[in-house]
């Protein structure tokens, strides 16, 4: 089957999705986020670390009912789109229950000099997205997927009238610059990451992120005008407010650093209107500052290393009578590996749960106490807190014998591949 067809497959079943009653997409939308947090999967990892990093200094409480909202939201706005993607367009404008600075746009569109649209991440993006195309033509920027599938299918989706979509790649600087230059617009999502080389570091929510100079770059040489546009969900029904606002002048600097910081001040500044509104699903601080010894704060909470200090002795070889003391050195997971996924790994206590001591208890037989705690490390409660429990594993007869004491179904670890 070709890349269209199965696109063409999933935009069918986008469209079963659609015909849902709002109260029941929103209903299914809570039942998603919750599976989510139970299995936590990469979009629960991802948000609680964004968190961690934006609002360091906040109580973990705050910060967990965040983490909630921000989950819920983002199910919620997923299946929403699927609905707006597969209905009219002027259907979907008509959730717009206000619209602040239309005017301003159409003024910038009619003065002939370009204009630029910087769309945060921010409410929801697609809907937005239609309102710019019922205004006129719009060069949109994309980061294509992988997937031939996943590219076919958001060709399909947003290819509405008016909307030329632009891959951000190497030619994409040329369509732009002449697209502005014939008195178009553009639409750019600022806050994407782009490649090593590609953007300046700037402080974003207190933390330095890389980012774009593409818009400022294009801006400053093409003299177009840059506005600030997003829609912001009300309430719980499917009602959003459109804005439209000027964007400061040093967001155009000829100074890279000015730019971008600019940027992305003006980013955070959107994004406090309603913290869970904004996609904390990405990871924006993947990439660090050269020379800055950050390591990547998602990979943290990945890597499988020893947390004990000192090192683990070469087993069978007799302990010393003091026990060993273990400490988390990263943020692991420590949950079973699903045959049909990858990314998981095995529980390991002692590579990932802090509090295990071995201890001599007779010539030739040694025992092993592995006792995580239920939170540990990084803030505040991870992963590995649903491994609570102790187990004690005994060397004896040339093998080890033991178990979990309490071993909860979602986290039975194998036993120690010790002696080495």
């Amino acid at each position: 089957m070709s890349a269209q067809r199965r696109a063409r497959f999933l935009y069918a079943l986008a469209s079963l999705v659609g015909r849902l009653p709002w109260p029941v997409l929103y209903r299914l939308g809570d039942l998603v986020a919750a599976f989510w947090r139970w299995r936590d999967v990469r979009e629960s990892r991802v948000t609680r670390r964004n968190l961690e990093l934006a609002f360091p200094d906040w109580a973990p409480a705050r910060r967990e009912e965040l983490y909630r909202q921000v989950l819920r939201t983002t199910a919620r706005q997923a299946l929403e789109t699927l609905k707006l993607w597969t209905r009219p367009p002027e259907e979907n404008l008509r959730l717009l229950r206000a619209r602040h600075g239309e005017a301003l746009y159409d003024a910038a569109l009619a003065s002939g000099r370009g204009v630029i649209v910087a769309a945060p991440h921010f409410g929801n993006w697609e809907l937005l997205n239609q309102w710019l195309a019922s205004r006129g033509r719009i060069a949109v920027v994309y980061r294509p997927p992988e997937s031939a599938t996943g590219d076919a299918f958001l060709q399909l989706v947003r290819g509405v009238d008016n909307v030329q979509q632009v891959r951000a790649e190497g030619p994409a600087v040329r369509q732009l610059w002449k697209v502005l230059k014939e008195g178009g617009a553009v639409g750019i999502l600022p806050d994407q990451q782009p490649k090593a080389g590609d953007g300046e570091f700037a402080p974003f929510f207190g933390k330095q992120a890389l980012t774009m100079t593409l818009l400022s770059r294009l801006a400053e040489r093409t003299g177009a005008t840059v506005l600030l546009a997003w829609c912001e969900r009300v309430g719980d029904g499917p009602q959003f407010e459109l804005h439209v606002e000027p964007a400061p002048a040093a967001i155009g600097d000829p100074d890279p650093g000015v730019a971008v910081a600019c940027l992305n001040a003006e980013v955070e500044r959107i994004a406090r209107r309603a913290l869970a509104q904004y996609q904390w699903t990405y990871k924006r601080y993947t990439l660090r500052p050269p020379g800055s010894g950050e390591a990547n704060p998602y990979e943290r909470c990945r890597a499988a290393v020893p947390c004990c200090t000192p090192a683990a002795p070469a087993w069978p070889s007799p302990p010393p009578a003091a026990a060993w003391a273990c400490s988390p050195a990263r943020c692991c997971r420590c949950r079973p590996r699903p045959r049909w996924r990858s990314w998981s790994r095995p529980c390991s206590p002692w590579a990932c749960c802090s509090g295990w001591s071995a201890t001599a208890a007779s010539p030739g037989s040694w025992t092993r106490t592995v006792s995580p705690p239920a939170a540990a490390g990084c803030g505040g409660p991870r992963p590995w807190s649903r491994c609570r429990g102790s187990s004690t594993w005994t060397w004896s007869a040339a093998r080890w014998s033991g178990g979990w004491d309490w071993p909860p179904w979602w986290c039975t670890p194998p036993a120690p591949a010790w002696p080495r």
